[in-house]
């Protein structure tokens, strides 16, 4: 399976391994695809891992991805949400308003 044909919208791929695995919910050993979050997101242009399918062992994703990197452990870079607004922001567009009085 060719996974950038599959996946156009990210340009890497490996197999996360969580750390503590139990192998017990079918969660611990997932395909990730990084890229970036696309333009119409908040957090435009900054990296992101998306998990594309779970395997309930590592032998069984090495099986199916034999050409990708095994990582042990949680994602190292976390995306924020930038202090000020993007040029062009329009709280019109948000699609809701606050105000100090919502609370």
């Amino acid at each position: 399976m060719n996974l950038m044909l599959e996946y156009p919208e990210y340009h890497n791929f490996f197999i996360r391994v969580k750390e503590d695995a139990s192998y017990d919910v079918g969660q611990d050993v997932r395909l990730v695809g990084c890229g970036e979050y696309p333009e119409s997101s908040v957090l435009a242009g900054q990296y992101r891992e998306t998990d594309l399918d779970y395997f309930r062992t590592l032998a069984e994703a090495e099986a199916q991805y034999p050409e990708l990197e095994v990582i042990l452990g949680g994602c190292a870079v976390r995306a924020t949400v930038p202090d000020v607004p993007w040029d062009g922001f329009d709280p019109a567009d948000c699609g809701e308003v606050w105000s100090e009085e919502d609370y």
